[in-house]
């Protein structure tokens, strides 16, 4: 949940095109600047090597075939073309190829060559140091906990409930909209509220006949209507979408470099690719799934119940769970020097379990040490992370910068219902 736009831009444009040669190498800076979008970009039938991230380079450069950004998140690749044709710079999702700008690699050669440059896989020595560090940070507990979860109430629950009717229990057939007493017999006639079916507004086709989680996503299961009855607006809107909501400018911002007479970051709104149409162009299969997979919404579901929500209904929540705590993180306190271990919870006991992009202001930068207890394989300093659904990231917050910060969930509508907190660095202390 969340505002997705209808309109994919690159560098703010909506169809551009660039030139490279045969042989060059062309740097790509990426950053995520949608509001709730994930993007997986890749280069079809090109190469890509990563080299970079939110602030600075990987610890081991690593070919690649995608990148997976959340909003905010940034990139650095470099993507060999070593043949002439048509390329795309696209955004994959498991149904969905969106084309963010077309790529024309002409028959000239690139000088000097770099394919054999492009082979080297570089370290990061300074990164490297920090590995060594990793098992002692992971052994120790977390300084922090912080719980991700979203309360929502259901619009629909009183409505749902339709009319109230009054039966005689001695006579059943005996019904009137208006209380009294049975003529048959002179019994008292009782409430009898319809039925209500509750589904879940993701996946329609889960309901029952009692308030709960969706077993698929665990997202709250929210009234439809009496039993039997149909609720349009409870039905995920995934085809209407793109009529129904304003162009909002999902963004990706490349830059290119190495030569490029244009700047990628001022580039391409992204065009839904036909399956025929890109594999014809790449010889690449279809992919095809649901719109939420891998922990990630990478579409737009429930237009209907982004519509109806608002900071009232829909309370997005980053809960202090530091042990003995279970609030709001009122009272953090740092100082300069420190590094703080930060455990960051994406509860599934939530009413509306997704994806989250937790970003820190300039208070510092951090290492991602594990996901679900796994050690980060490659590490880059950060200061957005993408936290999938139901997922633990452990974080190592390097304190640099005194000041009030604030920390938050980078989808707007997450961070101004309620998804954000500030917290205080103090001046080392000097003798």
């Amino acid at each position: 949940m969340g505002r997705y736009g209808n309109l994919m831009l690159t560098g703010g444009e909506t169809d551009p095109a660039f030139t490279a040669r045969t042989g060059e190498v062309v740097r790509l800076w990426l950053t995520n600047t949608a509001n709730s979008r994930v993007f997986r970009a890749s280069v079809p039938g090109a190469r890509m090597k990563l080299i970079g991230g939110d602030s600075g380079r990987v610890e081991h450069e690593q070919f690649v075939d995608d990148v997976v950004q959340a909003p905010s998140e940034r990139a650095v690749v470099d993507v060999l073309f070593d043949r002439a044709g048509e390329y795309a710079l696209e955004h994959r999702t498991p149904n969905r190829t969106y084309r963010l700008a077309a790529i024309t690699v002409t028959a000239d050669v690139a000088e000097p060559p770099l394919a054999e440059q492009f082979e080297t896989l570089r370290t990061a020595p300074e990164l490297a140091a920090e590995r060594e560090q990793m098992e002692t940070w992971l052994a120790a507990p977390p300084d922090k906990v912080l719980g991700i979860v979203a309360e929502m109430d259901d619009p629909n629950a009183t409505a749902a409930a339709g009319p109230v009717t009054y039966a005689c229990p001695m006579h059943p057939e005996v019904v009137s909209d208006q209380p009294g007493r049975c003529p048959t017999c002179g019994m008292k006639l009782m409430a009898t509220a319809p039925a209500v079916t509750y589904a879940c507004p993701m996946h329609p086709e889960v309901v029952s006949d009692q308030p709960g989680r969706c077993p698929t996503c665990g997202m709250k299961l929210m009234a439809t209507g009496p039993a039997g009855a149909a609720n349009h607006d409870m039905t995920h809107d995934g085809h209407g979408m793109g009529h129904d909501m304003a162009h909002d400018g999902d963004g990706m911002d490349p830059g290119m470099g190495h030569d490029m007479s244009h700047d990628m970051g001022h580039g391409s709104a992204a065009q839904e690719v036909s399956a025929s149409d890109r594999d014809a162009a790449h010889g690449h299969a279809h992919h095809h799934g649901p719109a939420t997979a891998d922990g990630i919404e990478w579409e737009d579901e429930m237009a209907e119940m982004n519509r109806t929500t608002t900071t009232e209904t829909m309370r997005w929540k980053l809960l202090d769970r530091t042990t003995g705590r279970d609030g709001l993180p009122v009272d953090w306190r740092f100082t300069v020097g420190q590094r703080v271990k930060i455990r960051l919870v994406n509860e599934m006991d939530s009413d509306h379990p997704m994806h989250h992009p937790f970003h820190i202001h300039g208070a510092g930068r951090f290492l991602v040490l594990a996901r679900d207890g796994m050690p980060e394989p490659n590490l880059v300093w950060k200061d957005t992370v993408l936290i999938r659904t139901g997922q633990t990231v452990d974080i190592l917050l390097d304190v640099t910068n005194p000041g009030l910060w604030m920390a938050h969930c980078h989808i707007a509508e997450h961070m101004h219902s309620g998804m954000m907190f500030s917290f205080t660095v103090d001046r080392a202390a000097t003798s």
